[in-house]
Order: structure tokens, then C-alpha cells, then sequence
């Protein structure tokens, strides 16, 4: 789909709001630990560039994104608080976050999106009193179907035990193993809620972490159960998944189209770049 005539830009800023490309420059630049841009970042399909195109309005509206989590996770008393420092100034959402420790002991040559396990964008806020943390995965047009490739070597060295630690996000009654979890977007569902996991058992200051899978209504393809060993009843990868966590991680997993995701802030003012661009997402 990448070399569609008529849908690539002539560089990934131009795929961005003009209100908000000089922003993303700058963040995705920051020498401290650049981001670098997918490779397909300047076509009009990019999910990085949704991503930022939706996110960026709430960046220095720190009342909106409040709104924003609050509507996602239903809260009433969200308190959103800087996550990182970015291009100078402390930010609200951080963008290809992975935190810095490396809780999944992925190694030393972790980098920002590449080498680790991330989430396309992170948010760090405080309701009834109690740190929180937010990582949010962003699709468009993705679907997946085979195994992975290369060896399973370093995943089974890395995740071996960690996938079905004690009160981990895995039921302990699950007739699965790991390499089952060999093929997205079950490898990258797990990694991820085995990474909020982490953070939540581990990270004194954070009570409790949700993972928010955000895709288009229209995007079917996206959850096809791409294994016989995983099943649901509605034949959907993400029911499939979430049948799987434990009781006590169960509510720490949604997945939700790009229109109920927004439900909540998409009539101001801040998306009408998005609304204008986008619209066919919001309707479903």
C-alpha cells in the first residue's frame, strides 16, 4: 500500500498539521534521545502520523487531555503531570515512550522505538490520589498474518519467565506457550502487558498502569485471529487476548475504536484538523 500513487507527501512533517509541525520536528529531533520517524511517516495511511495528529492538540491543553483519559478510562478526577522532558520543556505525552528502566531486561542497546518494548505514546497522570500511567498502541491500516521471523532464541531468553510469572497478566491456567504468543499482534499485545505489569509491581510511585489499544471500526483485518491456538467467540484477536489476562489485569486492557476513544473530546475545537482529515474514523 506504501507505493499508492497520489498518497505519499513530500516528507513526514508534511503529513502533519501545520498548527503542530514545527512541534513534532522538534520533539521527534531531540538529541537526548531522537525518535526516528517510520519509514513510511509521509504517506497519507501513516499511523505515526494519525497518532501524532490526534495527540498533538492535547499536548499544551493540559485540561483537554485530562478530559481525554478521563473519557478513556472513566475517571472523574484525572490530574495529568509532565511524563519526560522534550525538546527543552517538560511534556504531558510522551511519543515511542519505553521508560528507563528496562523492566523486561531487553539489554543495553534499547533505543527509542526500536530494540525494546514501547508504546507509540504514553501519558502520566494522578486520579483519587494515586499515581497513574497510561500507554497507549496506535493503529490505522496494519493488519498481521504469519510467524515471526528470525530466531525465537532471544525472545524465549527474555520473556521465558516473565510471561507467566506469579500474579503476572497471564492466567496461570492458560493452555498456551510462549512461542504460541510468536506472531502479532499476540507478540506485541503480551510484551506490552507484560510491560505494564512490570511498572505497576515494580514502580512505587505508579499504582496502577492501562494499556489502551485505539484502531479504526473499519479496520477488520487488524483483528483477525491470526493463530488456531487463540479463539474467540466473536473472532476478534483483541477478545481473544483479553480472555487471557488475569483477574487482577483483566480491567488494565481495552480496545477501542479511533470514534469511542474520542467520544469524549472530539467536538472542540483543538480537532478540526483531525475531524477534517480523518472523519471517516470518527463515525464508527
Amino acid at each position: 500500500w506504501a507505493k499508492l500513487d497520489g498518497v505519499l507527501m513530500p516528507d513526514w512533517p508534511s503529513n502533519i498539521d501545520e498548527d503542530h509541525r514545527d512541534l513534532a520536528r522538534a520533539l521527534l529531533a531531540d538529541p537526548v534521545q531522537p525518535i526516528q520517524p517510520h519509514r513510511w511517516a509521509h504517506h497519507l495511511l501513516s499511523s505515526q502520523a494519525a497518532c501524532l495528529n490526534f495527540l498533538l492538540p492535547m499536548l499544551e491543553r493540559r485540561d483537554l487531555l485530562a478530559r481525554w483519559v478521563g473519557g478513556l478510562l472513566g475517571l472523574d478526577d484525572v490530574e495529568i503531570v509532565p511524563i519526560e522532558d522534550r525538546a527543552g520543556e517538560p511534556r504531558d505525552i510522551a511519543f515511542e515512550w519505553f521508560p528507563k528502566t528496562d523492566y523486561l531486561g531487553e539489554g543495553k542497546t534499547r533505543t527509542r522505538g526500536a530494540n525494546s518494548t514501547s508504546v507509540d505514546a504514553a501519558v502520566k497522570f494522578r486520579a483519587g490520589g494515586a499515581g497513574r500511567l497510561l500507554l497507549i498502541e496506535w493503529k490505522y491500516t496494519e493488519s498481521y498474518g504469519g510467524e515471526l521471523g528470525g530466531s525465537h532464541e532471544t525472545r524465549l531468553r527474555r520473556y521465558g519467565e516473565l510471561w507467566r510469572a506469579p500474579a503476572g497478566p497471564i492466567r496461570a491456567d492458560a493452555e498456551l506457550d510462549l512461542p504460541d504468543f510468536f506472531r502479532e499482534p499476540f507478540y506485541q499485545l503480551l510484551r506490552q502487558q507484560m510491560l505494564a505489569w512490570a511498572i505497576e509491581t515494580k514502580d512505587k510511585d505508579i499504582a496502577r498502569v492501562d494499556v489502551v489499544h485505539i484502531s479504526p471500526a473499519g479496520n477488520r483485518a487488524l483483528h483477525r485471529i491470526t493463530s488456531d491456538r487463540f479463539d474467540a467467540e466473536d473472532g476478534d484477536a483483541f477478545t481473544a487476548f483479553a480472555a487471557l489476562l488475569s483477574e487482577d489485569c483483566r480491567d488494565r486492557f481495552r480496545a477501542l475504536t479511533t470514534a469511542r476513544a474520542f467520544a469524549s473530546v472530539v467536538d472542540h475545537e483543538a480537532f478540526a484538523y483531525a475531524v477534517a482529515r480523518y472523519g471517516p474514523l470518527l463515525d464508527g
